[in-house]
């Protein structure tokens, strides 16, 4: 954490050069490292059959967790004025930012979507997306209904620029066979976000706006809200994604229901 050791595990012996990190960073590294003696211990065997540790010398082991993480939530103020400023960035962004707007995918996914991935007809009243497993964190594929607004988007981008099949909805100017990669988009939101005025926010890009999408919506059901949003795990939504936030505290302090005991 001090940062004596950079990021490849370089030793870094000038004290101006090196960079202290978080608790989330060693934290991280622990956790990767448990895996590897577990496997090791347990899955992984030479060519003579033989396992590879006689056992796992960090088995029982908890690394110490972030006690403050970074986690930013974009809100709908930020995101209208980002919304518009991508005019004067790039034709991709608007759409990008509005199908997270409505389904709070990881931008990952959102950048990988085919045009065989968008069922117009199929899957709900207004069409649905197939979100594929290969873009899925879990690697579960994921079909979700369309909102009217975001049919009417898809729409447009088949109207303007046609495909079909396996062509990527966000092609790459170099590459028309391959999606933009995820470095591009991040330059073309941050340069609507300084167009709008906006100092990045510490701690991501992309995801501040999935956990507004996660936040939004924390009056549904769990199981709703991790189905259309792509969570496998409940708790991961919760403790990652949702926040809480000031009306809905005071929603909680203000709204009761008086406990009475049957006579």
């Amino acid at each position: 954490m001090s940062g004596a050791i950079d990021a490849r595990g370089a030793l870094v012996f000038n004290a101006d050069d090196q960079r202290p990190t978080r608790q989330r960073t060693p934290e991280a590294d622990a956790i990767w490292l448990k895996q590897v003696f577990k496997w090791g211990a347990e899955k992984a065997r030479d060519p003579q059959g033989r396992i590879h540790l006689r056992e796992n010398p960090l088995r029982g082991y908890r690394p110490e967790k972030e006690k403050n993480p970074r986690q930013p939530v974009s809100t709908e103020d930020r995101m209208q004025k980002v919304m518009a400023k991508v005019d004067h960035v790039h034709p991709y962004l608007g759409d990008i930012l509005t199908i997270i707007h409505w389904h709070g995918r990881r931008i990952g996914a959102v950048l990988a979507l085919t045009y065989g991935d968008v069922k117009m007809n199929e899957g709900g009243a207004h069409g649905s997306i197939a979100w594929p497993g290969e873009t899925d964190k879990e690697g579960k594929q994921w079909n979700c209904a369309m909102q009217p607004g975001l049919k009417d988007m898809f729409e447009t981008i088949m109207r303007e620029r046609p495909g079909i099949g396996a062509a990527p909805i966000f092609p790459s100017p170099r590459d028309p066979t391959r999606p933009i990669g995820y470095k591009q988009a991040c330059t073309w939101l941050r340069r609507a976000e300084k167009l709008a005025k906006l100092e990045p926010l510490e701690g991501g890009r992309w995801h501040p706006y999935r956990r507004k999408w996660a936040t939004e919506r924390k009056h549904h059901p769990d199981v709703d809200v991790a189905r259309a949003g792509g969570w496998s795990n409940l708790n991961a939504l919760k403790n990652a994604y949702q926040h809480d936030d000031p009306d809905t505290t005071l929603e909680v302090l203000t709204n009761r229901k008086a406990l009475r005991r049957a006579n």
